[in-house]
């Protein structure tokens, strides 16, 4: 999966008209709440990253949508987010 990932926002990134506003969204509809909440999300924002890195452009601002049942522990999200944010800053 994670090919088809970096190969859609490698697609994405490279229409010029995408991101003239400098943001980007990212919807996961169906994220569940366990251990794999983010891994595509993870890749889609890395793969942003590098490919905006290996052009020396300027970031755009990622907005992440997580949507799941109502039953789902969306605790075990926040704290994935967490786990995510300070394994990005390292």
């Amino acid at each position: 999966m994670k090919p088809l990932v970096e190969a859609a926002i490698v697609g994405l990134c490279s229409n010029h008209n995408t991101l003239l506003s400098g943001n980007m969204t990212i919807a996961d509809l169906g994220c569940s709440s366990g251990p794999n909440t983010l891994a595509l999300v993870s890749i889609a924002v890395e793969a942003t990253h590098n490919h905006f890195l290996q052009f020396q452009q300027p970031h755009p601002e990622v907005c992440v949508l997580l949507n799941d049942l109502p039953h789902n522990d969306f605790n075990v999200v926040v704290k994935s987010l967490m786990m995510l944010q300070q394994t990005s800053s390292k």
